[in-house]
């Protein structure tokens, strides 16, 4: 099942859509649910608990002086949480990952930049069976939160002689993010297309 999509200059809505416009039609009632960029997304954006970032980046938040690693990583790893190095990497925007997973050149990467501690207990929601698996996403997520990459979902549903009644949330970091929250606003669900068009 396709959802139907608009151009978002045929109806007038509350946002600018950063994207297509779905429409959702039920008799007189249609919803129209699309994302919109957040631009306080930085303000929401929340490490998950007992989650911990720390780099050599002295100019960014999570600046730790690499002579403190060890008895950080001994803290964290006495309360039961597993370590990863991560690599940042910055050319206009940045992107933090992982080592080994962020483009390398000799000039806007730095490897081994840091580490991340995930606690064990971070998978039970997380989907994830793996804490690498969780680190990466979290990772990801952190990765657009820094670069603006912050998303509202917006569900408007208008009626007939009556003011649209307007439904927004924030806190979706990245497109795999808003993606997946439109996908579950959609009927149908994970009928919708498997990638949004952009």
């Amino acid at each position: 099942m396709q959802h139907a999509t608009i151009n978002p200059e045929e109806v007038e809505l509350e946002y600018v859509p950063d994207g297509p416009v779905y429409v959702d039609n039920a008799g007189d009632t249609t919803r129209y649910i699309y994302a919109a960029i957040d631009p306080y997304s930085w303000e929401l954006w929340e490490w998950p608990e007992g989650v911990e970032l720390v780099h050599s980046g002295s100019r960014l938040i999570g600046y730790m002086h690499p002579d403190e690693w060890d008895d950080w990583a001994l803290d964290m790893i006495a309360a039961g949480c597993q370590m990863y190095p991560v690599d940042y990497h910055e050319h206009g925007t940045c992107i933090w990952g992982l080592t080994g997973s962020v483009p390398r050149d000799r000039w806007d990467t730095v490897h081994n930049a840091g580490w991340i501690a995930i606690p064990d207990y971070s998978l039970t929601d997380s989907g994830y069976d793996d804490p690498a698996a969780v680190a990466a996403h979290i990772l990801d997520e952190y990765t657009a939160a820094c670069n603006g990459e912050g998303y509202l979902l917006i569900v408007e549903t208008h009626t007939p002689d009556a003011d649209p009644d307007v439904f927004v949330v924030g806190g979706f970091f990245g497109l795999s993010s808003i993606e997946s929250a439109i996908r579950d606003e959609l009927p149908g669900g994970m009928n919708c297309p498997d990638e949004l068009p952009a």
